[in-house]
């Protein structure tokens, strides 16, 4: 209990002491939001700085290198304090005067406290619930996290993005993508290791400090928004309410990746421009637009949009060109730094992105992902099926947005703008990622966004329209019931179960892979092959899981395995390779769509010296080999399996003990 409250002291800290200092030096504001984002930002330069230079990748360099760069920072910020006055929190805002009289106030305090109060107990349930599940998407234990384990044990990035046979040993997948989510986790993970170095791994619950700050400021930066267009502390959190009311929305910044940081950096670039409308100086609301702006660019490729997102809507605000060039300026000087990273180690600033072929990429993964696309790509079928099941899932929040757009809200000609874009990046993402649902985590800027339009609209209409009020007080409390719901229930959509299940779902928690058959898969090739033979699968469940106990699981878009897509190598070639490999396992997945490509290739498709071994609804084991004697198949209950702890000395990032616990 002592380790975790120091955890949550010294890491609180870490995560916002750097951007408060910067921005009361700066003289711009230390609210939570800015101090968030701008701790965040120093550091992924921390860590980048330390990876470039070669030096190891350890907490005490992080937090001197962090330390410096606040420093250099706040001098810069000193020495050009006398050319810039005043930031735009010091100076008043022209905010239009509240249309409530003075009779209601004493009444207005009291739906005031009642609706922070229903803001908190939001959070409140959230955290709880975070704390019992955290990292709950799908991929988050194989990407996102794993990446962060991996920093802690190897201290280097060398093996990201992967390039060799040994980079996809450590790294399951082919990725590139900007890192700053993994480096938040890594940064939870060192702390807690450094107070509890007698823990053989860091607890995931550690991560969910990281989260809950940032849904906490993401809230903030919403509320603060619409006070500043309302002068109404009601209406703020009524939008807060509003967009937590979504499920998807609370489901997507929860789930420890990168969405999150993405919507926090959307409604940041938004606030911090219409907060340096009403200022003399402008010059530090650009700063800090620029960077909430570098937050989404380094926390996944389609962030890269943000700055032009905030570019456009900083000029639709009447920022001078220079102020422009000023906000493009610091943006790049932040954030390109991964992209250029990416394209010298891989030639492709957005590996392995195919980008209409103009960079190279990992042909293998590229052509997984070709299929991907091929079962839910951009069409004009998809997009109107998209539409539809966007209406469907939004609820609430979808209406009150579009109302708010239709009415007339304050700005909306520069919301409506990253609506589009991002909207846009949406329908293409969904070719990208594993179904439909999935793909919605990419929509919580947008839904930020919605909520903020309604409730300025409806905020500014309410007077004029017969029970107005009464209308808005209804939706208000309709929206407060169902984002409490929302993070009660959390990871689970509400009403996916009978309300007779949603007192036990509170204190649920869920097991780490989606269902049991990953452990009875693990248990049966821990009691059927040695150690020292290697695992051909698609899966990076398969790679945590199987690595966790001291297998090595071979991805088919490895190096290494390349000759098994290559036309010109035989049938016999490929298994007397795979043979001189040790690779002598093959986990097939019927269902899954990668198979979509690799069932078209020879190797996968023909099955030619497969001998099944055992098969579930989900899965199939072969066998593989040029001599391979054939063997009857079974199903996995008639083998021999014995689901029990397996304790190692060593495994590739320390997973062992979660490969085995079965539940968060």
């Amino acid at each position: 209990m002592l380790v975790m409250l120091l955890f949550v002291i010294i890491a609180g800290a870490a995560t916002l002491l750097p951007g408060y200092l910067l921005c009361r030096s700066w003289r711009c504001g230390a609210t939570l939001p800015a101090s968030l984002i701008v701790s965040l930002v120093v550091l992924y330069e921390a860590i980048f700085l330390l990876q470039i230079t070669g030096v190891a990748i350890r907490i005490g360099a992080v937090a001197v290198a962090m330390t410096v760069i606040t420093a250099a920072c706040a001098i810069v910020g000193h020495v050009t304090r006398h050319r810039q006055p005043a930031g735009p929190s010091d100076t008043p805002s022209a905010e239009p005067p509240s249309t409530e009289t003075s009779n209601d106030h004493p009444r207005r305090r009291v739906i005031e406290r009642v609706m922070i109060a229903a803001c908190l107990a939001v959070l409140g349930l959230l955290t709880l619930r975070l704390c019992l599940v955290p990292l709950t998407g799908l991929d988050t234990m194989f990407r996102w996290d794993r990446l962060a384990l991996l920093m802690l044990r190897e201290g280097n990035l060398d093996y990201y993005p992967p390039r060799t046979a040994a980079d996809f040993h450590l790294y399951f997948f082919a990725d590139g993508h900007a890192p700053l989510a993994s480096f938040g986790h890594y940064l939870m993970y060192a702390i807690y290791a450094a107070l509890s170095p007698s823990d053989a791994s860091p607890p995931e619950v550690v991560t969910s400090l990281l989260v809950v700050m940032q849904v906490a400021a993401l809230g903030w930066l919403i509320a603060r928004t619409v006070i500043l267009h309302t002068s109404s502390t009601i209406a703020g959190c009524a939008a807060v309410l509003l967009a937590a009311s979504s499920y998807t929305m609370l489901w997507a910044v929860s789930m420890g990746q990168e969405n999150g940081l993405i919507a926090l950096s959307v409604v940041g670039v938004y606030y911090f421009l219409f907060q340096g409308e009403r200022a003399d100086d402008r010059w530090r609301a650009v700063a800090l637009a620029a960077c909430a702006a570098t937050l989404g660019a380094l926390s996944r490729e389609y962030g890269v949009a943000i700055p032009v997102i905030g570019l456009i809507a900083a000029r639709g605000l009447g920022y001078s060109w220079r102020q422009l060039a000023t906000f493009a300026g610091v943006c790049a000087a932040l954030g390109a730094s991964w992209y250029v990273r990416n394209w010298v180690l891989t030639g492709n600033p957005i590996y392995t992105i195919d980008f209409a072929g103009l960079f190279p990429v990992n042909e293998v993964y590229a052509a997984i992902a070709r299929g991907y696309q091929q079962r839910g790509g951009l069409t004009l079928t998809m997009i109107g099926i998209a539409v539809v099941f966007f209406a469907i899932r939004m609820g609430l929040v979808l209406v009150v947005g579009i109302a708010g757009f239709v009415a007339g809200a304050p700005r909306r000609g520069v919301l409506a703008v990253g609506v589009l874009i991002l909207t846009v990046l949406w329908l293409k993402a969904i070719g990208y990622t594993y179904g439909w649902q999935y793909s919605t985590k990419v929509l919580t800027p947008v839904l930020a966004i919605m909520a903020i339009v309604g409730v300025c609209a409806a905020w500014q209409h309410r007077h004029r329209i017969p029970g107005g009020s009464k209308t808005c007080g209804s939706v208000i409390v309709i929206a407060a019931l169902m984002a409490m719901l929302n993070a009660a229930l959390y990871p689970k959509p509400p009403f996916d179960q009978p309300p007779t299940a949603w007192p036990g779902m509170v204190t649920a928690r869920y097991l780490t892979a989606p269902d049991f058959e990953w452990d009875l898969l693990k248990a049966f090739i821990r009691a059927e092959v040695p150690r020292d033979q290697r695992i051909l699968s698609e899966s990076g469940y398969a790679h945590m899981l199987l690595g966790g106990v001291g297998y090595d699981v071979v991805p088919p878009w490895s190096p290494e395995v390349a000759f098994l897509f290559d036309p010109a190598v035989d049938r016999d070639e490929r298994l007397r390779r795979l043979a001189e490999l040790r690779i002598t396992l093959v986990i097939d997945y019927p269902h899954r769509l990668a198979d979509i490509y690799l069932d078209s290739e020879p190797f996968y498709g023909e099955k030619y010296g497969w001998t099944k071994l055992s098969e579930s609804a989900d899965w199939t084991v072969y066998r593989v080999g040029p001599s391979q004697v054939k063997r009857p198949a079974v199903t996995h209950d008639a083998v021999p399996m014995v689901l029990t702890p397996v304790v190692t000395t060593a495994s590739p990032v320390g997973v062992s003990e979660r490969a085995d616990r079965p539940a968060r």
